[in-house]
């Protein structure tokens, strides 16, 4: 009986092989053409400028009063999904 199912699902999914076979050359191409051709320079709307000195002195002030874990936490980007409860909603009171 196994069997008999395993020949049914084959015979089911043979048809989508082929346009998904297809797909996937048109798609394999596609990306050869892609690679030959040089890539564009990125265009940026915000270009880098020096810092001034009064900038790059309150920078380098601030760096040297950051403890090592500060300056990890700057290069760490958590996020918070959640919802805002105000205080004086039943749910703020039943937490």
């Amino acid at each position: 009986m196994p069997s008999r199912r395993r020949a049914f699902l084959c015979l089911f999914l043979l048809p989508f092989t082929f346009p998904m076979a297809m797909k996937l050359r048109s798609q394999s191409r596609a990306a050869t053409a892609k690679k030959t051709q040089p890539a564009p320079p990125p265009k940026s709307r915000r270009t880098l400028r020096a810092l001034t000195p009064s900038a790059r002195q309150w920078v380098n002030t601030e760096l040297r009063r950051m403890t090592l874990d500060e300056k990890i936490g700057q290069l760490l980007f958590t996020t918070y999904h959640g919802t805002f409860t105000a205080t004086d909603s039943p749910a703020y009171q039943e937490m």
